[in-house]
């Protein structure tokens, strides 16, 4: 069985929205593995956003490990495009 927790998760799309799907494609299919239901639709909206931001997180850590990158705190740059700049601090 996949790990649901290394998928991103989306909401469920029915009435009352309450479940909460892991999505291991780009789009939401009816036979995405649900992950369980919460009492309301705003918790469940909460937990995908608060799931989504986690695993990109870990994600982008896991990324800038294996570029040798093992802080990714106290960074500056600059960003230029559109015709103006700007300064990033992280």
């Amino acid at each position: 069985m996949t790990d649901l927790t290394s998928l991103p998760w989306r909401q469920g799309r029915g009435a009352g929205a309450r479940d909460v799907y892991a999505q291991p494609g780009p789009e939401p299919y009816n036979d995405d593995p649900p992950v369980g239901i919460l009492a309301t639709a705003e918790l469940a909206e909460e937990v995908v956003r608060e799931h989504n931001a986690s695993l990109a997180a870990r994600k982008a850590q896991e990324r800038a490990a294996r570029s040798g990158v093992s802080r990714m705190t106290g960074l500056t740059g600059v960003q230029i495009g559109d015709g103006g700049t700007q300064t990033n601090i992280f």
